[in-house]
C-alpha cells in the first residue's frame, strides 16, 4: 500500500472516530413514551440517568402521585362520572377546546371516547422534555417546576393564564406545554407514541408537520401528540393562536382553521369571560353557528346568545362571577339560575372557585341529548 493510500485510510478512520464522539455527545433522547411517564411521576427509578440524577425521582414520583390522586378524588372522577351520565359522547369524534392551555385532563374526562382533541391557546407548545441531558442541579430545578404545576392544577382543575405566560416568557423554559400534555396523557392511561411540531396549512384546512430545524424551540409553536390506549389511536392537536378578532383577520389560514374546528363539540372553561367581549366575535359567532353542542362554565359565551342558538340545561349554581371579573357579567345567566326549576346538582367544580357557586351550562341543537344508559364508574 502506498504512502498516499495509507494516509487516506488513516484520515478516514480519524474522521469516523470524531463523528462517533460527536454522536455520543448528542445521545438520542429517551423515547417520548418513556419521558411522558417520567414527567407524569410514573417512573420512580427511570433508566438513562446517572446515579445523582436518578436519586431525585422517587420523591418526585411520590409527590406527583399524591397530587394527581387528590385531583382525581376532588374533581376528576366526579367530572368523569357526571359526563358519563349526562353527556352524549361518540367514539372517534373531534372535540374543540379553545383557551385550553395544557388542560388535557378536563376535556378527556368529559369526552373520553374522542379520537381527536383540538386545543388552542396563546402559549408556544415548546420542545418535548429532554431531562436526561440535564445535570443533577438543572434536573432538580426542573422537577421542582413540574411539582409546582401539578400542585396548582390538582387544587384548582385549571391553569392561570398569568402563570402560563410567566413560564413562556422566561429565558429558560423548564416546563413546556408539550411536556404537560405528555404528562397528562400518561396519567390518563395513554401510551405516547409520537410528538411532533405542526403548523396550519396555507389554506387552513389541515395541519402539516414542521420539518425544518425541529430541535429549535421556534419550530414548536404548535404540536401534535399521537396516543394509544388499548389499541385505540387518539390525536392531540395543540395550536398556538391568538383568538382575538384583530389578530385572526390578519391570518386567513387561522380564520379558516378555527371556523372548521368550531364545527365540532366545544368545551369552554376558565376562559376569563373573553367570549363575552366585543373583540372575540369571530370565534363566538363560529361556535354559535357551527358547533353541534357546547359545554361551558360562566366564563364562556354570554347566556342570552347561547340560549338563543341552543337548548340549554343548567347544573350547579351561579349568582355572580369570580371576584377577579366584573360583577355585572352574565347577569342573565344568574337570572336563569334563579328562575329555573330544573337545575341539576353538580358535585365538582369545572372552572374558577367561587363562593357564589359553580356553574356548568350544557347546550345542544334542538335539545340537550341524554346519553344512552351505560355503566358509569371510576376510570
Amino acid at each position: 500500500m502506498g504512502y498516499r493510500s495509507r494516509f487516506v485510510q488513516i484520515w478516514f478512520c480519524f474522521v469516523l472516530m470524531l463523528t462517533g464522539a460527536a454522536l455520543a455527545a448528542e445521545a438520542p433522547r429517551l423515547p417520548v413514551g418513556e419521558m411522558a411517564r417520567i414527567v407524569a411521576g410514573l417512573q420512580p427509578d427511570p433508566a438513562g440517568f446517572d446515579p445523582a440524577a436518578r436519586a431525585l425521582f422517587p420523591a418526585f414520583a411520590r409527590d406527583v402521585t399524591a397530587q394527581w390522586t387528590s385531583y382525581r378524588e376532588k374533581i376528576g372522577l366526579l367530572m368523569a362520572n357526571w359526563a358519563c351520565s349526562e353527556i352524549d359522547s361518540k367514539e372517534g369524534e373531534t372535540i374543540f377546546y379553545p383557551f385550553s392551555g395544557p388542560d388535557l385532563s378536563s376535556v378527556n374526562q368529559l369526552y373520553p371516547l374522542a379520537g381527536r382533541y383540538i386545543m388552542v391557546a396563546m402559549q408556544r407548545a415548546g420542545l418535548p422534555p429532554a431531562l436526561e441531558r440535564q445535570t443533577p442541579n438543572e434536573l432538580k430545578r426542573t422537577l421542582s417546576a413540574y411539582r409546582d404545576r401539578w400542585r396548582f392544577f390538582a387544587r384548582t382543575g385549571f391553569y392561570r393564564t398569568n402563570d402560563l405566560e410567566d413560564f413562556a416568557s422566561r429565558r429558560e423554559i423548564l416546563v413546556s406545554v408539550t411536556s404537560q400534555l405528555m404528562a397528562f396523557a400518561a396519567r390518563l392511561g395513554y401510551d405516547v407514541e409520537a410528538v411532533e411540531p405542526v403548523q396550519i396549512s396555507p389554506d387552513g384546512k389541515d395541519l402539516v408537520r414542521v420539518t425544518e430545524d425541529i430541535n429549535n424551540v421556534a419550530s414548536w409553536n404548535s404540536a401534535r401528540l399521537t396516543l394509544n390506549k388499548n389499541g385505540r389511536r387518539v390525536i392531540i392537536d395543540y395550536i398556538r393562536m391568538d383568538l382575538s378578532d384583530g389578530v385572526i383577520v390578519k391570518h386567513p389560514s387561522h380564520k379558516a382553521f378555527i371556523e372548521q374546528a368550531a364545527g365540532n363539540r366545544t368545551l369552554v372553561k376558565a376562559a376569563s369571560h373573553l367570549l363575552q367581549q366585543p373583540y372575540f366575535t369571530i370565534l363566538r359567532n363560529y361556535i354559535l353557528k357551527n358547533a353541534p353542542s357546547v359545554i361551558q362554565d360562566e366564563t364562556g359565551i354570554e347566556y342570552s346568545a347561547l340560549a338563543g342558538a341552543f337548548k340549554t340545561r343548567l347544573y350547579g349554581s351561579f349568582v355572580k362571577p369570580h371576584v377577579q371579573f366584573q360583577t355585572s357579567t352574565q347577569t342573565l345567566l344568574a337570572k336563569a339560575y334563579q328562575e329555573a326549576h330544573d337545575v341539576k346538582p353538580l358535585a365538582f367544580r369545572l372552572g374558577y372557585d367561587k363562593t357564589a357557586g359553580s356553574s356548568v351550562v350544557v347546550a345542544g341543537r334542538g335539545g340537550v341529548v341524554t346519553p344512552p344508559p351505560r355503566t358509569c364508574g371510576a376510570q
